[in-house]
C-alpha cells in the first residue's frame, strides 16, 4: 500500500574494498506523508566486519524555504526531550519559532530534538 516509492542502496566497503554492508532506503510517499524505512544487512558472509570503519548515521535533512518559520507537533516538548529526559517534557501539541528550536551550547553538539513526535506541521 501507500503512494510512491523510492529506493536507494549504497554498499559499504572495507578498507581492502570488499562488499561489506548494503544499506537500503526506501522512502514512501503518500498524501500527507512520507515514511522511511531503512535496512542494514551483511553483502558477504566473509566481510570483515570487526576491521570496518565506523558504522554510517542514518538521518534525514531537509531543506525548507524560509517562510516556514514556525513548527507545530504532536509530542513531548514544549523544550528538548532525548530519552534521557523526556519524562520532563508534556506530550501536548506544540508551537515554536523554527529559530527557537536548536539550543546554543557552549560547546556545539546535536540539540533541538522532540522525542514520541507522532506529526509535525
Amino acid at each position: 500500500a501507500g503512494g510512491p516509492k523510492l529506493s536507494i542502496t549504497e554498499i559499504l566497503t572495507s578498507e581492502d574494498g570488499q562488499d561489506c554492508l548494503r544499506v537500503t532506503l526506501e522512502y514512501t510517499f503518500g498524501a500527507e506523508s512520507i515514511s522511511l524505512a531503512v535496512s542494514v544487512a551483511l553483502a558477504s558472509p566473509t566481510c570483515p566486519v570487526a576491521h570496518l570503519p565506523s558504522l554510517p548515521r542514518v538521518g534525514l535533512r531537509m531543506v525548507l524555504p524560509c517562510s516556514f518559520c514556525k513548527m507545530t507537533w504532536l509530542g513531548c516538548g514544549p523544550g528538548e526531550t532525548y530519552p534521557d529526559r523526556k519524562a520532563a517534557g508534556d506530550w501536548s501539541i506544540h508551537c515554536k519559532d523554527v529559530d527557537d528550536l536548536g539550543v546554543d551550547y557552549i560547546v556545539p553538539s546535536e540539540n533541538g530534538g522532540r522525542a514520541d513526535v507522532h506529526w509535525a506541521a
